[in-house]
């Protein structure tokens, strides 16, 4: 149930275009049983009137070919909306993503690994596009084609369609408790596969220290323990489907083989046509082949539920320094900046304050300098003035106004601030310097 709330926090915008998608997907799954029923009529048709028939066949032939046609159509059309509603919601969900990160705090982004947290957040995104794909485009037409089949069944045979339900029903129990039983086996060789990734691009960024301290080896033996193990998983689980494949396929097959006997027995009783009875195999092979496809898409929807729940973590994350709801106006004229009584501690160290009782105004046209030893909180106290943190205790103001009743856009273009680690973008050396002042002029530059 979390892994659908998850899902629907970010899908559930696109609901009108979803039951769009959805009455397409059933207008094609209607379309479908054309074929078998008109392959019904023909071969009814040629078994009663023998060569009478046979002028009636191919216009019944050109009639199922009109039908085809429609029948692929609609499910362009169908694929066209489904596909559009896919990409808008991997592009709309990444740019989302992305906002995210960039109005969380500096707290959130210090208090996590930020490139990590982005790649993971990342992966969910396309692992939920890929959701949605499936959903659209698999999922949805099996179940529907399993409903639409088993109400055909139930008004030609209700025997067999009794047999083909109870069959549905058993081996999606069987199935679902199956693959249950590696839901934990496929997250742990998921968060395993994410640690290698991540110890290996550690250890190849800092291979110097790696080679200075003679740890080469050491580092690859762990990864080795590392892809032993999840090698053992991945075999495990794998051992463990092909036995529960083995007695799913060797129920639905005496399913089968039941059908037909049942089919037979109506036909020799002269309740079923030769028509009726190779249109029953067809719904009948229908809904076993769309249970086969059931076991890969429960595996996806598993591989996906830990990167949704990811980057449904983070986009529930609460922003720590919102605005204002009601914002007030930029300070105009000469600008005075105060602290008064200010007081930081780092979350992650709360007992421990970083600054504490600091005051002091800085006056239109004054100088100040903050001297002091490494840690003692000059860096901090520059982050505080730019609203990256605000103070635990005390006020920052500008002209008498708390920082926290400006916007953070407003109160950052009041100062102007030279950082102590500069940051070069993948840009040319004028566009990075035109990064504070994008109305800068070229002789500006």
């Amino acid at each position: 149930m979390e892994f659908i709330r998850n899902v629907w926090l970010f899908i559930g915008p696109y609901r009108a275009n979803l039951k769009k998608a959805l009455a397409w997907t059933l207008a094609m799954q209607v379309l479908a049983l054309v074929e078998p029923y008109l392959l019904m009529f023909i071969i009814d048709d040629v078994t009663s009137h023998g060569v009478e028939a046979l002028p009636r066949v191919p216009w019944m032939a050109a009639g199922a070919f009109i039908l085809l046609v429609g029948t692929t159509i609609t499910k362009i059309l169908k694929d066209r909306r489904i596909r559009n509603i896919t990409v808008a919601v991997c592009t709309e969900v990444e740019n989302r993503v992305f906002a995210k990160f960039m109005h969380l705090s500096l707290t959130y982004h210090h208090g996590t690994n930020a490139g990590e947290s982005v790649s993971k957040a990342r992966e969910g995104a396309r692992r939920l596009d890929e959701i949605t794909w499936i959903t659209l485009f698999e999922l949805a037409p099996m179940m529907l084609q399993a409903v639409i089949v088993t109400c055909v069944l139930l008004y030609w045979h209700w025997t067999i369609a009794l047999l083909v339900i109870g069959t549905m029903l058993i081996t999606w129990t069987y199935l679902y408790y199956t693959k249950r039983r590696w839901h934990e086996n496929r997250q742990e060789r998921w968060r395993l596969a994410r640690r290698v990734d991540r110890d290996n691009s550690e250890s190849v960024a800092n291979v110097m220290t790696l080679q200075a301290y003679s740890r080469e080896e050491k580092a690859i033996a762990d990864d080795m323990k590392k892809q032993d193990r999840w090698k053992q998983l991945f075999m495990a689980e794998l051992n463990g489907y092909d036995r529960g494949h083995l007695l799913r396929n060797g129920f639905i097959n005496l399913m089968r083989v039941t059908s037909v006997l049942i089919c037979v027995h109506y036909y020799f009783e002269g309740t079923m046509t030769v028509g009726q009875w190779v249109l029953v195999q067809m719904l009948v092979e229908r809904l076993f082949n769309a249970n086969f496809q059931l076991g890969g898409i429960y595996d996806r929807f598993v591989d996906a539920a830990e990167p949704v729940r990811i980057l449904a973590g983070v986009m529930n994350e609460p922003e720590t320094q919102p605005d204002p709801e009601q914002p007030l106006p930029i300070p105009t004229g000469p600008l005075t900046l105060a602290l008064k009584d200010v007081a930081y501690a780092y979350p992650s160290r709360p007992n421990q304050a970083v600054l504490s009782d600091v005051s002091f105004k800085i006056r239109p046209g004054t100088m100040i300098g903050i001297v002091g030893e490494s840690g003692q909180g000059k860096t901090t106290l520059a982050k505080l003035l730019l609203r990256f943190y605000d103070p635990s205790v005390g006020t920052v103001s500008i002209n008498g106004v708390d920082l926290r009743q400006l916007k953070k856009a407003d109160a950052r273009k009041l100062i102007g601030y030279v950082p102590q680690e500069v940051e070069l973008f993948n840009a040319s050396i004028a566009e990075n310097i035109r990064y504070g002042a994008q109305d800068a002029t070229d002789e500006e530059v």
